[in-house]
C-alpha cells in the first residue's frame, strides 16, 4: 500500500506538470478493477483532492468524480467479464470520456474528447497488466499465514 501510495503521488505531480493525461484516475481505476477494496475508495478521494489542487480545479468535484468512476469499476469488477483484460480497453474508454466530458462541461471548456482519451486508453492496457503482476506477486494477502 506504501509503494501505490509513492506512485500515485509521484504521477499526480507527473500529470500536472508534465504529461497532460489523467494518470492517476487511469492507476485508481485499473486497481479498483483488478482487486475489490475499500482503500481504493479512500486512495480516490485523497488523490482527486490532490490532482484538483495541482491543477487548480474546484477540490470536491475531482474527488466525487473519482470515486464515482472507481465505484463503476469495482462494480465492473463482480461481473464475469472482468477475467479477460481485452475488456480493459473499452471500459476506459468509457470511464475516461466521461471524465473528460464532465470536466469540461464544468469548467465551461471547448470538449476534446477523443485525440487525449483515445491515447489514454490505448496507455491503459499495460497499465492494467502492470497492476495486476503487482497484485498478484509483491501483495501479500491476508489469508495467506506461514507455518514456522
Amino acid at each position: 500500500m506504501k509503494t501505490l501510495i509513492i506512485i500515485l503521488v509521484i504521477l499526480s505531480f507527473l500529470q500536472s506538470t508534465i504529461i497532460p493525461m489523467d494518470l492517476v484516475l487511469m492507476v485508481l481505476v485499473l486497481r479498483s478493477y483488478v482487486v475489490c477494496d475499500r482503500s481504493n475508495l479512500i486512495l480516490a478521494f485523497i488523490f482527486g483532492l490532490l490532482a484538483a489542487h495541482l491543477t487548480f480545479t474546484p477540490l470536491g468535484f475531482a474527488s466525487l468524480l473519482y470515486l464515482v468512476l472507481t465505484l463503476a469499476a469495482q462494480v465492473l469488477n463482480r461481473s464475469p467479464l472482468s477475467h479477460n483484460p481485452l475488456v480493459v480497453f473499452p471500459a476506459m474508454l468509457v470511464f475516461l470520456s466521461l471524465n473528460e466530458l464532465i470536466i469540461s462541461l464544468s469548467l465551461h471548456q471547448s470538449i476534446n474528447i477523443w485525440p487525449k482519451v483515445a491515447i489514454e486508453a490505448f496507455i491503459s492496457l499495460p497499465i492494467y497488466l502492470l497492476v495486476r503482476v503487482w497484485e498478484e506477486r509483491f501483495v501479500v494477502k491476508p489469508e495467506l499465514r506461514l507455518k514456522i
